[in-house]
Formats: C-alpha cells, structure tokens, sequence
C-alpha cells in the first residue's frame, strides 16, 4: 500500500477510515469516506461493519480490517453505497474463506456471486 495512503487513513482501535477524492456534483470541500468499524456481538463474533464507498485505493482499507482479523468473523455492508471491481473481488475472496457477508445489498451480491462462479 502506497505510503500517502497509509497517512491519510486514520485509525483508532476499532475504525479504519479512507477519504475519497471530490466528485462532480458534490459540494466543494466535501469527501465521501470509507469507514470500518469493528463491532463485537454475541459469543465474541466480531463483524466489520462497512459504510460508504468501497472503491480504488480504499479496497485497501477493507483489505487492512480484514487482515488484522482473527478467527471467525462477518463483515456488514447495509450501509455501502458503492463498490468497485476490486472490492467486489475482495468480496468474493472473502466470502470463499468462509467469511458471511451480511446485509449485502441486492446488487453487490448479485456482483459477487457471478465473480464467484467464473472461478
């Protein structure tokens, strides 16, 4: 991972955060952002629960939570908005580890199963 974006996510000892660049029609001097937060549930399940874009770079933070995970543990998508082909490939990486992709909106699953079946 690039240094520059190490230095622009922030991180305490449950969220990884990434900014995303301007985009058209935004208003100036907003960011749209990756966030993970890790959440413990019952019986000590973690679930990385992921809100915003999942695109670019930021895959790479997604990437980082899952990799410091150990052990059984689910990541939340209800509240993505948007993904890339390089998360949905990590999705469905993931998901064929074992990992249950929970709240998954309609059409990133639909994305993540038909990667899974090219395979």
């Amino acid at each position: 991972m690039a240094a520059g974006l190490l230095a622009a996510i922030a991180r305490d000892s449950n969220t990884l955060r990434g900014p995303f660049p301007k985009q058209a029609g935004k208003q100036e001097g907003t960011t749209v952002t990756c966030r993970v937060d890790r959440l413990l549930i019952a019986n000590g399940l973690a679930v990385l629960r992921v809100s915003g874009r999942i695109a670019g770079d930021y895959v790479d933070v997604l990437r980082a939570a899952i990799d410091q995970e150990r052990g059984f543990f689910a990541i939340d998508l209800e509240e993505v908005g948007l993904v890339d082909s390089g998360a949905v490939n990590l999705l469905a990486a993931s998901e064929a580890r074992g990992i249950e992709l929970r709240n998954c909106p309609a059409y990133i699953r639909a994305w993540v199963d038909q990667e899974r079946a090219r395979w």
